[in-house]
C-alpha cells in the first residue's frame, strides 16, 4: 500500500509518526487473532522524500499453521490501517495550518 503526502517532517517527527503506523498495524492483526495465533509480525514502512513524502507499508505475518484465515488479507488490512495513521496525521497538521 503507497501513500504520497507533500509536507516535510522533522526527523523526530517523522520517527514518531513511523512508530505509531507500525503500532497501529501490529494492534489490528492483534485484535484479529487469538494470542499464540501468530508467530511473528514484520511491518516495515519505506519513506522516499521527492517532492514530500511516499510511504510504502509491507506487512508480513508469520503464522501457526493450523490457522484458516487469509493472511494475506489480514496483513494487507493491517498496512491499510497503518497508511490510515500516516493519513489522519497530515491531515491534522493541514488542519491546524488552515485555521491559523
Amino acid at each position: 500500500m503507497v501513500l504520497l503526502v507533500i509536507r516535510r517532517l522533522s526527523s523526530s517527527e517523522l520517527a514518531q509518526l513511523l512508530e505509531e503506523a507500525k503500532t497501529e498495524a501490529v494492534r489490528y492483526v492483534n485484535s484479529k487473532t487469538k494470542k499464540g495465533e501468530v508467530i511473528d509480525i514484520s511491518v516495515s514502512i519505506g519513506v522516499a522524500e521527492a517532492n514530500g513524502y511516499t510511504f510504502d507499508v509491507d506487512v508480513e505475518l508469520t503464522v501457526q499453521p493450523f490457522l484458516t484465515l487469509d493472511v494475506e488479507r489480514l496483513a494487507s488490512e493491517a498496512a491499510d490501517k497503518a497508511l490510515s495513521v500516516i493519513d489522519r496525521y497530515f491531515k491534522r497538521l493541514s488542519d491546524t495550518r488552515s485555521d491559523a
